[in-house]
């Protein structure tokens, strides 16, 4: 791994670090890659956070931007919560999951009435149905003779 840049800012505790990563096969993970760059900048692994991995079509290196913070308080501070579930596993996230426990459930969606409806009905699949229905209804919406013939009639 390679450091290109290293830049410390001070307002929000934390150094910027663009580095380049060679490897074969895959794109290396994003836990794997908050290894090396600990390892590399002798911090801890839970302070660091990689904000994004470039890759170059038809290259095996990668561009990555990573941010180590001072102390963990304030990267939840600082880091939204969905950045900083990526590239950990599910126990280390623990603040991104007290989050989303503590939001309100969403209702199901109920279903939609083509779903309801029986096997058959619905929307036709081509074209010709589609011009056959109008004229079906049509039918429907007529009363057949025999219906007419059983109504009394009125002197």
């Amino acid at each position: 791994m390679e450091i290109i840049e290293k830049k410390e800012n001070k307002p929000l505790f934390r150094q910027e670090i663009i580095a380049k990563e060679s490897y074969s096969g895959s794109t290396p993970s994003r836990k794997d890659l908050r290894k090396k760059i600990a390892d590399n900048l002798k911090s801890k692994e839970d302070l660091v956070v990689i904000k994004k991995i470039d890759n170059s079509f038809g290259f095996s290196e990668a561009r990555i931007t990573a941010y180590i913070y001072s102390d963990q308080e304030k990267m939840k501070k600082i880091e939204p919560p969905y950045i900083l579930s990526r590239g950990f596993s599910k126990e280390e996230p623990e603040e991104a999951q007290k989050k989303k426990d503590s939001e309100p459930k969403e209702k199901p969606v109920s279903e939609s009435k083509e779903s309801s409806q029986p096997e058959g009905q619905g929307k036709p699949e081509n074209k010709d149905e589609q011009a056959k229905e109008p004229a079906q209804e049509a039918k429907k919406e007529e009363p057949k003779p025999e219906e007419k013939s059983q109504k009394p009639e009125k002197k």
